[in-house]
């Protein structure tokens, strides 16, 4: 099976994924022809935001034994769960992309964590966010949660030593996997909150799993092609309004210059102490 580097350049040259009903794999643009001459080549349907992960799936064309898809479409398709071979390789680009590492340190700056503070981070994917939480509180407990069972296995390699010293504890769940175990000082997601089925309640969620006078930071730097500030600016009015809807206070947003397009975070507090 083809590495991360590997399929990298065959994602490039055009080539396609062929899924056989079980997992996804490599398959050269000839071998893919002869499973399905009605392959189609797109690249998914825009969607809001179109960030590091993506809600909706690439149309797949039946052949009968395979669905066949453009190499980009698959790997796209991958950032919002990532599985197999494509989603390695979706978890690698999210963590050694330097506009993601940047996003997620300045995020974690952003919540001002104090020693021995209680962090959740909701979508960790591979763990960068989790590396940052440590870096800047070393004394902090980190709970992640993931739906990606891949990601979080990517996330607890990169984080072992962490894990294994009860300073992080990395799960497979949606976000209310985390109500259980609250309250936190701190909750934060980057590119996460614009795929929730319901953004406001998603927000109630994590105003009630904070501690009173805890901080939320949502962060979105907008992938689509084409994107920038004016995207990144309205999503955070949006998520700030709603925000405030949901009970939090000292409702701001910040910006980031990146590139290809810059980040905006909402930052919030629940109400008390």
């Amino acid at each position: 099976m083809a590495g991360p580097r590997n399929y990298f350049r065959q994602a490039r040259d055009g080539r396609v994924a062929c899924n056989d009903g079980a997992a996804l794999g490599v398959a050269s643009t000839s071998h893919a022809r002869s499973c399905c001459p009605a392959i189609q080549r797109h690249t998914g349907d825009g969607v809001r935001g179109d960030a590091d992960h993506v809600r909706t799936r690439p149309r797949l064309a039946p052949c009968g034994k395979a669905y066949v898809v453009s190499a980009r479409a698959a790997l796209v398709a991958q950032f919002r769960q990532p599985s197999g071979v494509i989603g390695t390789f979706a978890g690698w680009m999210m963590a050694n992309r330097p506009s993601n590492v940047r996003r997620n340190a300045w995020t974690v700056s952003l919540l001002d964590l104090q020693p021995n503070a209680r962090v959740l981070e909701w979508g960790c994917g591979p763990g960068i966010g989790i590396e940052a939480c440590l870096r800047a509180a070393p004394d902090a407990t980190v709970l992640a949660v993931d739906h990606s069972p891949l990601m979080v296995a990517h996330a607890r390699r990169r984080n072992r030593r962490a894990v294994e010293q009860e300073r992080a504890r990395i799960v497979v769940g949606k976000l209310d996997a985390a109500v259980s175990s609250a309250p936190f000082d701190a909750i934060f997601s980057c590119n996460v909150l614009q795929f929730a089925d319901n953004e406001r309640e998603a927000l109630t969620i994590m105003r009630n799993m904070l501690a009173p006078g805890g901080v939320v930071a949502n962060t979105f730097q907008p992938r689509a092609p084409g994107a920038g500030a004016p995207e990144a600016l309205a999503w955070g009015e949006r998520v700030a309004a709603q925000c405030a809807a949901a009970g939090f206070s000292g409702v701001r947003i910040n910006k980031l210059d990146l590139k290809p397009a810059p980040a905006a975070c909402v930052l919030a507090r629940r109400p008390g102490a």
